[in-house]
């Protein structure tokens, strides 16, 4: 979540300042555009980030649900054989105290 915030702000800064540098260029005639770079020019590149931000964190977000996903069915599944298995445990405990409660009470 972080890195995604840091992402969208520093794109954000990049497309604010490209628009100021565009601005200039056409209310004062100023290129203050690097030496080989026009305002398409960056404007393209600057797509061409986001876009393949925009992937990189698609592909996270699937990644990060198949697993959730895979981890909860582990869990649960885990959870029900525990449970399964305590429930038998339960119930030869409780046969296991009757059995000695039937032990006492003959002895009564």
């Amino acid at each position: 979540m972080t890195s995604f915030q840091k992402d969208f702000i520093d794109l954000k800064n990049q497309i604010s300042d490209l628009e100021d540098k565009n601005d200039l260029q056409n209310n004062s005639n100023v290129n203050v555009f690097d030496p080989g770079t026009t305002y398409v020019s960056e404007k393209a590149r600057l797509k061409d980030l986001i876009d393949a931000k925009v992937t990189l964190y698609q592909t996270l977000i699937k990644s990060f649900q198949t697993n959730y996903t895979s981890k909860n069915t582990d869990f649960l599944t885990t959870y029900q054989q525990y449970s399964t298995a305590n429930q038998s445990l339960v119930n030869g405990i409780k046969d296991k105290m009757a059995k000695v409660q039937t032990v006492l009470d003959a002895f009564s």
